[in-house]
């Protein structure tokens, strides 16, 4: 059974509108075809105006499959309530990381509740922070680059972006897999 949720308190943070759920048979057992599924288009349309973006995360890795397998972990544990983007690799091959794509990723997730950038050796961190500084002032404030395990500290930061924690918290539930 396909059904249209609502309630988008329960996947957004608190004071978001409460609604209902109800079975997609529902809709066509109350109306003709074509009107269950305007009526269905309309249902995900409300959810699109109505939900609140959560924090995104980056992850940035020497190595484009640790980085991809990162995200496919969290993308697994999070679903879709978390905009997640990686990159890795050196631009001509190899082991190794670029600002340039690191910058892409943050502009291709950027939202108002913020990124958290996540990488996983010193050059990769310090890549982070260069291609931070290349963005424009309002993205800018709003992208954190988190010194925590990449894995660990990426799984924790989703699962805090996805119940609507703010940068700040996002950030401290990846660093505190290290304890810090």
């Amino acid at each position: 059974m396909i059904c249209f949720c609502t309630d988008v308190a329960k996947h957004s943070r608190a004071g978001a509108p409460k609604g209902f759920v109800f079975p997609l048979q529902w809709l066509y057992a109350a109306t003709s075809h074509r009107r269950a599924l305007a009526l269905g288009g309309f249902i995900r349309w409300f959810l699109e105006i109505q939900a609140v973006s959560n924090v995104s995360l980056v992850i940035v890795s020497h190595s484009l499959d640790v980085a991809r397998g990162t995200a496919d972990m969290v993308r697994q544990m999070a679903g879709d309530s978390v905009a997640v983007a990686f990159c890795g690799g050196a631009p001509g091959g190899g082991l190794g990381s670029d600002p340039q794509r690191i910058r892409d990723c943050i502009e291709q997730v950027w939202n108002e509740a913020g990124v958290v950038v996540l990488a996983d050796l010193g050059g990769a961190g310090m890549n982070a922070e260069m291609a931070r500084e290349m963005l424009n002032a309002r993205l800018r404030g709003r992208v954190h680059i988190c010194d925590a395990p990449i894995v660990e500290g990426a799984v924790m930061a989703a699962t805090e972006a996805s119940i609507g924690g703010d940068l700040r918290a996002v950030c401290q539930a990846a660093m505190e897999v290290q304890g810090g």
